[in-house]
């Protein structure tokens, strides 16, 4: 399952940091951010667009928008996946989730998200086996959460230990428990209006994600990501591409919906 705005991509090395360059035009476009990945060899991972609205004062509440799921939608992606917007608890909290769902419809898992006090929060995912069974559940830390009003160009840091409780296929009351450290930014690049689908997409916001995490069980795997997503009132993510070290797509990453079940 894809982790929404978490580690998605191949390893880059030993990091420190995710630093922010000032942005300068590149061949015609207009490049928006530039992260320096390693503080060893200040690898840097770029987000070209040649579009981009002016800065909103203060934020606004389009962005807000974009954070708005609607339980029920459902929509299938151009790598195969289908989705389904739901409204559940998860860990004793009231929560709204993108669950992945197979042919059959039985969940691959899902991925918890809550509106908290003007933010964003990304709570947690959990996984299930070909019978529908849980096997792993992730609490992702307190403070992974976006604001809810941000202005093209704003950024924001995560530095923080997510858990994962994994119940072996062999034995349910056996539970392995390992976590992992995860550093990472996020940048609102702005906002796009995207046809996918059938349907026009005016106001999709436009974000960067830049990181790694290291799991407990290997101190010395750093899993690094970089990549872009786009989001939409009542779906959540409808398109999302990775990016290489000089900010290039990478061949092959670019998913987008195709086809809408159910919508919002």
């Amino acid at each position: 399952m894809v982790c929404v705005l978490c580690a998605c991509g191949g390893d880059t090395g030993d990091e420190a940091s995710a630093k922010f360059v000032p942005a300068e035009p590149v061949s015609g476009e207009r490049l928006l951010a530039s992260f320096a990945l390693s503080s060893s060899d200040a690898v840097a991972v770029s987000a070209r667009t040649v579009a981009l609205l002016p800065d909103f004062t203060n934020g606004t509440s389009a962005f807000a928008d974009c954070f708005s799921y609607v339980p029920g939608t459902r929509f299938d992606m151009s790598d195969g996946t289908k989705w389904l917007i739901v409204a559940e608890g998860f860990q004793g909290q009231a929560a709204f989730g993108a669950a992945q769902l197979r042919e059959d419809g039985t969940r691959v898992g899902t991925q918890y998200y809550a509106i908290e006090s003007g933010y964003f929060r990304l709570l947690g995912d959990s996984a299930e086996d070909l019978a529908g069974e849980l096997r792993s559940t992730s609490a992702y830390f307190s403070d992974y959460r976006i604001p809810l009003r941000l202005s093209p160009g704003a950024s924001v840091h995560f530095n923080g230990v997510s858990t994962t409780e994994n119940t072996r296929a062999s034995s349910d009351d056996v539970v392995d428990i390992t976590s992992s450290q995860q550093r990472s930014k996020i940048t609102y690049l702005g906002q796009e209006t995207l046809q996918l689908g059938g349907h026009t997409f005016t106001q999709a916001c436009k974000l960067l994600s830049v990181g790694y995490s290291v799991d407990s069980l290997d101190a010395d795997e750093h899993r690094g990501w970089a990549n872009v997503l786009w989001f939409a009132s009542g779906y959540g993510v409808i398109q999302s591409e990775d990016i290489d070290e000089q900010g290039r797509a990478v061949p092959g990453s670019l998913h987008q919906l195709v086809k809408i079940i159910t919508s919002p």
